[in-house]
Formats: structure tokens, C-alpha cells, sequence
């Protein structure tokens, strides 16, 4: 069996097993390669902003330092004031 017709099969199995009731979560597309294509879409940009919060979250650290960094900072603070 060709790669492309497992891969569709198998959504459609998806699609079977996880048909939401509930009006608010949105169905996957009717034809498969458009639900393909919807989560292939998706994945995309869960992947591109999981890169942004990682870059972001790297400069935070390099510009304010760790947790451990700060604490101590504190620390030192403290003890100088008695």
C-alpha cells in the first residue's frame, strides 16, 4: 500500500475514534487531505511558536539571569543590610 493512502487511512481512523459532541471543537475537514493539510498547518505553527518562546526566554535569561542567579543576588543584598 502506498506511504500517501496509510497516512489517509489512518486519519480517517482518527476522524472515527475522535468525532467531538461538543459544538465548540471545531470537526476536522470532510476530505481527508484537507484534514491532513489542517493538521499538518497547525503542527507548523505550534513548532513556530514554541521557537519564538524559546528564543524569547533565552534572552530573558541572558539579560536578567537564572533563578538561581537572582536568588543569590538577593541573598547578598540581604545580608548587607544588617
Amino acid at each position: 500500500m502506498p506511504e500517501k493512502a496509510r497516512g489517509m487511512r489512518e486519519i480517517g481512523d482518527i476522524r472515527d475514534r475522535y468525532s467531538p459532541d461538543n459544538p465548540y471543537i471545531p470537526a476536522l475537514p470532510p476530505n481527508q487531505e484537507s484534514a491532513v493539510n489542517l493538521l499538518l498547518t497547525l503542527i507548523n505553527q505550534a513548532c513556530f511558536l514554541l521557537d519564538r518562546q524559546g528564543l524569547a526566554l533565552e534572552e530573558k535569561f541572558v539579560k536578567e539571569g537564572g533563578y538561581s542567579e537572582n536568588l543569590f543576588q538577593r541573598r547578598i543584598k540581604e545580608r548587607n543590610n544588617f
